[in-house]
């Protein structure tokens, strides 16, 4: 009876002081990262969108723009 006990509160005393956790970063850092590649993942699917629907302008650094001086 007093094995499962001495379990619970062993991974309880774990739990609460923080050895848990992931060492590197708080959770507060974590999540601000986590939050900073999800936004860096829209941005590129937006501009694969834009890409693929043709909505941004030809650059001028294309093989196609030839200017001939006759």
């Amino acid at each position: 009876m007093k094995k499962p006990f001495l379990v619970l509160m062993s991974l309880l005393s774990l739990g609460l002081s923080g050895c848990l956790d992931t060492p590197g970063y708080s959770t507060k850092q974590r999540v601000a990262q986590i939050g900073n590649a999800q936004e860096y993942n829209l941005q590129e699917m937006a501009d694969d969108i834009d890409t693929a629907l043709l909505l941004r302008p030809a650059s001028h650094m294309t093989d196609w723009n030839v200017v001939h001086t006759y």
